[in-house]
């Protein structure tokens, strides 16, 4: 795969599938960062073409479902947007990179929306299906251990 196109398949693979994409209802309040982090610490993601574990001390670990690619790094949350930061490589270890990713959350009744980054510019890039894409717990680590081979 051509190494400048590669980062971007791998930020792609990185994103979600959006349920619904639309705008920010004006009853939309930001999460808090305590709010925020606790969606995601211990737990992992089944996003389309990854998956990622958020652990409780701020470590980011990521692999792809193809099994051709994982990566390693960390998230942070400030405010109501949450970042991963990571260095990725692919199983033969022929390419690799870094790769950053945020979103940005709020709450609308019942509704948890989110905006990811590549939307930028986007007034209509919030969804409602990141929350079912989480679940309590590792799910990723020992996958992550045999592509990584540690």
């Amino acid at each position: 795969m051509n190494k400048i196109l590669l980062p971007a398949a791998v930020a792609l693979l990185v994103s979600t599938q959006f349920a619904i994409a639309d705008k920010l209802p004006k009853s939309a309040v930001p999460l808090t960062a305590t709010e925020l982090s606790a969606l995601y610490k211990g737990n992992s993601t089944n996003w389309k073409h990854s998956n990622a574990f958020f652990a409780a001390d701020g470590t980011y670990l990521i692999i792809g479902k193809n099994q051709k690619w994982y990566g390693d790094g960390r998230w942070t949350v400030k405010g109501n947007k949450l970042c991963a930061s990571m260095s990725w490589n692919t199983i033969d270890k022929k390419e690799g990179g870094k790769a950053n990713d945020c979103w940005t959350w709020y709450k609308s009744g019942k509704k948890y929306l989110t905006h990811w980054e590549g939307n930028t510019g986007r007034t209509d890039g919030y969804y409602d299906g990141e929350i079912k894409k989480l679940s309590k717990g590792d799910k990723v680590t020992k996958k992550y251990k045999q592509f990584a081979g540690k």
